[in-house]
């Protein structure tokens, strides 16, 4: 075969490496991720959401975009998509309005109506 046809071959049969969502790659059972916002700061503490912003049990640190790294880790680890109930368990608040405006907020693709709708996390 001469250079041509091998590159010919190659961009015919080229694919995309595609290795989200980790779990499903590596086998890992979705009940044994740890759930919820962890504070960017001190890397131990986890954090509550009040008074539109989180703040972290451990160290006091508040932050109001906490939650992007917990999204990113679940569009990483489970699913590029989220539902608000979904979206509500992994965060770990229950409130499914602030889990609206938080989602809403965060420049997500959304697609679907009302109770379907799924929202696109960016990798």
């Amino acid at each position: 075969m001469d250079a041509y046809a091998i590159s010919r071959f190659l961009v015919a049969h080229h694919q995309s490496y595609e290795v989200y969502p980790l779990c499903r790659y590596y086998d890992i059972e979705i009940e044994a991720i740890r759930t919820g916002v962890f504070c960017p700061k001190c890397q131990c503490g986890q954090m509550q959401w009040l008074r539109r912003k989180w703040i972290c049990a451990s160290c006091l640190h508040s932050d109001q975009k906490a939650h992007l790294l917990a999204l990113q880790d679940y569009g990483m680890l489970i699913d590029k998509n989220i539902t608000n109930k979904q979206a509500q368990h992994f965060l770990q608040l229950s409130n499914r309005h602030v889990i609206k405006r938080l989602l809403t907020t965060s420049a997500y693709h959304k697609a679907g109506a009302t109770k379907q709708r799924k929202y696109q996390i960016l990798l």
